[in-house]
């Protein structure tokens, strides 16, 4: 059945959701990342250039917190206008406790910097799915989900076939992200934004019970 839980019609395509673990570079899977999906979403400061043979080039999507948002109107850091050209569409996500004021503000900002692409923002109640299971809470003292676990769960409430690759929740290198060397985040390290070991409990969830898959398991190069 395509219907989901809600009793919504999904969309009927392959999904892939990319983070940036530096996992990502121990295998090759670029050219499947540019042939084999419907749609790739990158999330937050992703780099695409010099990493093509790992992570490929696509960008369909972008899924950014909305903190970035506004980091992006300013300065578009590590994207190549290549990597411009590509993004048609915009993902905001933010914690809970900002909600209405992203809804009402940024979006309407980012609209006036960029008319011509469309931005959705996900839902409050994304949010409160997950935390009801992870028992993390929606306050500015934190721990909130992290941009890359509301957009696995907005994909999953949303699309048919969902895939992710580069989440590993940070436990598996000392660098935060592919693109960097010698970065931790004492925020996030130290539990004050994101709470590592619940989020990785929640993906081997959500691995377990089908309802997200992974490159490494699907796909051989």
């Amino acid at each position: 059945s395509n219907k989901s839980f809600r009793g919504n019609y999904k969309i009927m395509q392959k999904i892939l959701i990319i983070g940036n673990s530096p996992r990502v570079l121990t295998q090759k899977f670029g050219k499947i990342i540019d042939t084999e999906f419907d749609e790739v979403v990158r999330v937050n400061r992703f780099k695409t250039d010099g990493f093509e043979e790992f992570i490929g080039e696509r960008v369909d999507t972008w899924s950014l917190s909305d903190e970035w948002v506004y980091d992006y109107m300013d300065k578009p850091y590590n994207l190549t206008q290549r990597d411009i050209k590509n993004i048609n569409k915009l993902i905001i996500s933010t914690p809970g406790f900002k909600y209405e004021y992203v809804t009402d503000n940024l979006k309407l900002d980012f609209q006036a910097f960029n008319k011509s692409l469309p931005s959705v923002v996900i839902k409050k109640n994304v949010e409160e799915r997950i935390n009801s299971i992870l028992d993390i809470n929606m306050s500015p003292d934190g721990p909130w989900a992290t941009t890359g676990l509301l957009t696995i769960q907005w994909a999953i409430d949303n699309y048919d076939d969902v895939y992710i690759h580069g989440f590993d929740c940070y436990f598996t290198h000392e660098n935060m992200h592919y693109f960097e060397d010698n970065r931790k985040s004492d925020r996030v390290f130290t539990g004050k934004e994101h709470d590592p070991e619940k989020e990785k409990y929640y993906l081997d969830l959500l691995i377990k019970t089908g309802q997200i898959k992974t490159i490494e398991n699907e796909y051989s190069i």
